[in-house]
C-alpha cells in the first residue's frame, strides 16, 4: 500500500512537498520526497525546518509525539490525540515545528525502540523545555522489538492507551550536558600556521573533491543540473578519466540517493554508470536509520 503525506513549511504553512512511501511485498519500504509540483525532492528545502505531521495541529490537552506519519495515523485512528516528525530520527524538528506544542497540556514522547529512535525523541524534549514546557512524560513499551513503534505495538495487540497513561517522567538532560568538561577554545595566529609543514590538498577531482572532505553542491531543481553534474563526475573517477579537461584520482564510489530508482537509473545510464561495478548505490529508504559503521560492515 502506498502512502502520501503533505509536508508543511513549519515558519510560514507553505506546502513545500510530499513523502512517499511505498510499502514492498518483502516486508521493506521506500521513502522519499516530491517537490510540490511532483518533483523527487524539496529543492533544497531543510527537512528539520518542515511542519510536524499533521498540519496545523489541532489543539488537545494531551497529545503523543511520534516519529512518522504512518504512527500518528494509527494512534489518531485509536482516537489518541498524535503529532509525528516528518525530518527522520538523526535530525529534531526546528523551533517553529515544536513550537506550538508548548501551548499543549501533558506531552507524551514515544520513542522507537532503538538508540537512534530514542536519541531523537530525548534531543526533541530536551529542546522542548528551553522553549518553555515542563510537563513531558516517555512512554515505554517494554515487549517492543529492536526498532518497535506504536504500530508494531498495535499489530502486536497491545493496549495502546495502557502505555500511553504509564509513560514516565521526561528528565531533561541539560543538566548532564552542562556538567561536562567543555575543551578551551585556543585561537591560532597567521603565523603559527605559516610556520607549519602542511601537505597540499589532494584533488580527487579538481577542483571540486579534496580527499577527506565534504563538498556541497546547490542549485535549483530540474534547471541546475547537479545530478547530471555529479553522475557524471562519478563516471570519470570510476573509470580514472579526465572531467572538464582536469585529471582525477580513480576511485570506487559508494552513491546515497533519496531518488526513485526508475529516474535514477535513467541518470546513471546517461552517465555511462550501469555497467561499473565499482559504483555502489545505497537508497536513503533502506539505510536511513542504520550506523554507517553498520552499513560498512555488511558491504565487507
Amino acid at each position: 500500500m502506498d502512502n502520501i503525506w503533505p509536508a508543511h513549511d513549519a515558519a510560514t504553512g507553505e506546502l513545500v512537498g510530499y513523502h512517499v512511501r511505498k510499502d514492498r511485498t518483502d516486508d521493506t519500504k521506500d521513502m522519499y520526497w516530491e517537490d510540490a509540483s511532483g518533483n523527487p525532492g524539496l529543492d533544497g528545502f531543510p527537512t528539520k525546518d518542515l511542519a510536524l505531521y499533521p498540519y496545523p495541529i489541532e489543539p488537545t490537552g494531551e497529545i503523543v509525539i511520534v516519529e512518522g506519519e504512518k504512527c500518528v495515523d494509527v494512534l489518531r485512528e485509536k482516537g489518541i490525540p498524535a503529532v509525528g516528525t516528518v525530518c527522520g530520527a538523526a535530525t529534531c524538528p526546528g523551533d517553529d515545528a515544536l513550537r506550538p506544542l508548548v501551548e499543549f497540556g501533558r506531552i507524551i514522547l514515544w520513542p522507537d525502540n532503538d538508540d537512534v529512535g530514542r536519541k531523537h525523541m530525548t534531543v526533541i524534549g530536551n529542546r522542548l523545555r528551553v522553549l518553555g514546557k515542563t510537563d513531558m512524560r516517555i512512554a515505554q513499551w517494554l515487549e517492543a522489538p529492536s526498532g518497535g513503534d506504536c504500530v508494531d505495538a498495535i499489530e502486536a495487540g497491545f493496549d495502546i492507551e495502557s502505555i500511553v497513561s504509564a509513560s514516565v517522567k521526561f528528565e531533561s538532560q541539560w543538566a548532564e550536558l552542562e556538567s561536562q568538561d567543555r575543551p578551551k577554545v585556543r585561537l591560532h595566529t597567521a603565523v603559527e600556521l605559516d610556520s607549519e609543514n602542511l601537505e597540499p590538498p589532494a584533488f580527487i577531482c579538481e577542483p571540486w573533491i579534496v580527499e577527506g572532505s565534504i563538498t556541497e553542491i546547490s542549485g535549483k531543481i530540474k534547471r541546475a543540473g547537479k545530478t547530471t553534474f555529479i553522475t557524471h563526475m562519478c563516471s570519470a573517477v570510476v573509470k580514472g578519466e579526465s572531467f572538464l579537461g582536469k585529471p582525477v584520482q580513480s576511485r570506487p564510489i559508494v552513491y546515497l540517493t533519496e531518488q526513485p530508482k526508475a529516474s535514477f537509473k535513467e541518470s546513471l545510464r546517461r552517465a555511462g554508470l550501469l555497467r561499473q561495478d565499482n559504483f555502489r548505490l545505497l537508497l536513503w529508504s533502506q539505510v536511513n536509520r542504520m550506523p554507517w559503521n553498520e552499513i560498512a560492515s555488511d558491504e565487507k
